[in-house]
């Protein structure tokens, strides 16, 4: 028998995932990842967060790892420059945007700033918004700018709206009849349970495609890859990751498509995941 190669990247999901509240991670969480990493396996950050969020979480992780943000479309170096972006095409996001006013969806536009100067995201400004994107807009307007998105600046990796989820579903339905093959859509709780997230992709682009570009570049091997997460956007990397795994409080249909089910992220459950790692490695 041959046998398999070693786990040599570990990719993860950050909120239900790798963090807790406020971006934190636990504390024996973060100290057996920081000696995973000492050994020499990879930890890679793979979220559907911009990249700005995602450095308030790999501060607390105390170490400098690669991050792959906006759900695949931004693979940044730990030395923050960015090693790879896919950008709309201008011509999709100006479709998208007549879709999403026509349904009265306002929509917004995160995009890569080098340095984390300028905006991280344009908010359609042809609408009112609704009170979901109030909220958000508010909790980050020092990242927000309101924008005409028919008109779209170049480097926008991701579109997302927020709204109540009848509405989110009515808009990812209409978009995936108007343009069929053309984009992924994901719907999940925001992540203040609030209302609904709907992030609209490339539809070549996922937190796997990401993961798959960060290890060509660390020149590890697709089925050297442990891929953890917890919902609809970490399908992708968990159904397609030779050692994928779910985390307890992962949705069901993560949980039936990955191989390995680990305890709930709120209660050190990738201590499990580093416990197989080092079994299989071992």
């Amino acid at each position: 028998m041959i046998a398999e190669s070693p786990i040599a990247l570990l990719g993860l999901d950050i909120d239900g995932t790798l963090a807790v509240a406020d971006h934190r991670i636990l504390p024996r969480t973060q100290a057996a990842l920081t000696a995973l990493h000492a050994d020499g396996v990879h930890v890679v950050i793979a979220t559907g967060r911009r990249y700005r969020t995602t450095t308030w979480v790999m501060e607390n992780l105390g170490f400098d790892v690669f991050a792959i943000c906006n759900g695949g479309a931004l693979m940044k170096h730990p030395d923050r420059s960015t090693l790879h972006a896919d950008a709309f095409d201008e011509g999709d996001i100006k479709a998208i945007v007549e879709l999403a006013r026509a349904r009265n969806c306002v929509l917004l536009a995160q995009r890569d700033q080098p340095g984390l100067e300028g905006p991280d995201f344009l908010v359609d400004s042809a609408l009112d918004w609704n009170p979901h994107i109030q909220r958000y807009v508010e909790t980050n307007k020092a990242w927000a700018e309101p924008a005409d998105l028919s008109d779209p600046r170049p480097g926008c990796l991701l579109i997302a709206t927020f709204d109540d989820e009848p509405r989110v579903r009515a808009f990812a339905s209409a978009l995936g009849e108007a343009f069929p093959g053309r984009f992924n859509t994901v719907i999940v709780p925001d992540y203040q349970k609030r209302g609904w997230y709907c992030e609209v992709t490339q539809a070549n682009i996922s937190k796997w495609t990401g993961l798959l570009t960060v290890a060509r570049h660390l020149g590890v091997q697709a089925d050297q890859i442990c891929a953890v997460g917890d919902q609809l956007n970490d399908m992708s990397m968990v159904s397609a990751a030779h050692h994928g795994v779910a985390m307890g409080n992962a949705v069901p249909e993560l949980k039936s498509a990955a191989r390995l089910v680990c305890g709930n992220h709120d209660a050190d459950g990738l201590l499990d995941v580093v416990d197989y790692i080092r079994r299989h490695n071992a």
